[in-house]
């Protein structure tokens, strides 16, 4: 689903921006994906599958490998791109019961247990871990650090730390560690 090469990005708003192991960046929007060359200060831009249940047609990309960029389309389908032949190959579809304003781009690709962890965007907030072998979805809360009773936990944003292995989530309680290995 290549378009032509351009001078301008698909779609009339921007969802979120990933660097590539070869420092192109890969521009989520709200009609599909484009991929600013930096050598050759172009587009390329790529349109979502056709014939997709979803009205939705935005793609929105979240984590790059050294040879793979793993992304979200038509709020359901984890698909991705490699980076050097813009093969796409479809990785799994999340279930229904993940509601479409989940799936955004602080989402962190975990391959050694082959899953993705997503901030819920709901009061209830938490994190949801979801299989990309099967889709399966868990998801794991904590308890109020303040001791308020019905305290929800939303969630504005996350950051995977590499080192050790964790995520660290901007909570409204304050800033809360999530050890991958553990699930603590």
């Amino acid at each position: 689903n290549l378009q032509n090469k351009n001078q301008s990005t698909v779609g009339h708003y921007i969802i979120s921006l990933v660097e590539d192991s070869l420092h192109n960046i890969w521009v989520g929007t709200d009609k599909g994906l484009s991929r600013y060359d930096i050598n050759t200060d172009s587009f390329a831009n790529f349109l979502p599958v056709a014939g997709s249940a979803s009205s939705s047609k935005s793609i929105v990309p979240f984590w790059s490998t050294q040879d793979e960029l793993y992304c979200f389309e038509s709020d359901s389908v984890v698909t991705t791109y490699n980076i050097n032949s813009f093969e796409r190959k479809v990785i799994t579809r999340l279930e229904k019961k993940t509601r479409n304003d989940e799936v955004n781009s602080l989402s962190v690709l975990d391959k050694r247990n082959n899953c993705l962890w997503m901030l819920p965007n709901n009061a209830e907030g938490g994190l949801l871990k979801v299989s990309l072998s099967d889709g399966r979805q868990v998801l794991y809360n904590w308890t109020s650090y303040k001791n308020t009773p019905n305290s929800s936990h939303y969630s504005e944003s996350m950051c995977y730390d590499r080192k050790r292995n964790c995520i660290w989530i901007n909570d409204e309680e304050g800033l809360i560690q999530f050890r991958i290995d553990d699930k603590q």
